[in-house]
């Protein structure tokens, strides 16, 4: 026999093993009724999947930008460009902001990720890939606050690159966040395609 503490107060109650049992086989048939009552919200119906399949998707070129980029990258003025060495200025714009008016953390590491990316951007490879980005957040920054962005090259071993990007509220000098972003480039492929 085991103790049962019933769901409705705190008496606790004897209960066989079967009772036990019984039990938890209700709890797994409720979870299993939750998981089917959700897959049912998030199913898609005839048309909706009718609709997006005609939706045109054309793969994106290289050097060419797509939306999401264009949002959350525009605004962005290039001060400095040296090998191993980026450095950009942003305005905050509220589009990049979160309920409380401030720079928000997705857009940081968005922010990481781009000038992370673009300190070892070369228009003839192929964009590297990222594998593992790291950020401390440390401040904020406001809207129309004016932003440093410094990215370095740490390092290379062979197609892997290390880089870090620190940015800092000009109308404060606080560091707002620095990210440390690993990065692998991949060489062009020399297969041809049949398409």
């Amino acid at each position: 026999m085991l103790l049962h503490r019933t769901r409705s107060s705190n008496q606790y109650l004897n209960t066989s093993d079967e009772q036990e049992e019984a039990i938890e086989r209700e709890e797994v048939e409720s979870e299993s009724e939750l998981m089917e009552k959700a897959k049912q919200l998030l199913e898609l119906t005839k048309e909706e999947t009718d609709a997006v399949q005609k939706l045109p998707v054309h793969p994106k070129k290289p050097g060419q930008s797509c939306f999401y980029t264009f949002f959350a990258l525009r605004g962005i003025q290039v001060d400095r460009v040296e090998p191993g060495l980026v450095v950009c200025t942003l305005k905050v714009p509220p589009r990049l902001t979160d309920r409380s008016g401030k720079l928000a953390s997705g857009a940081i590491a968005n922010l990481v990720d781009e000038i992370g990316c673009a300190v070892i951007y070369d228009e003839a490879l192929p964009e590297p890939v990222s594998v593992d980005m790291s950020i401390s957040y440390m401040s904020s920054a406001d809207v129309d606050d004016e932003l440093e962005i410094v990215s370095k090259l740490l390092g290379q071993k062979g197609r892997y690159y290390g880089t870090r990007v620190v940015i800092k509220n000009k109308r404060n000098g606080e560091i707002v966040a620095e990210g440390r972003h690993s990065l692998f480039s991949i060489r062009p492929s020399t297969v041809k395609s049949k398409l």
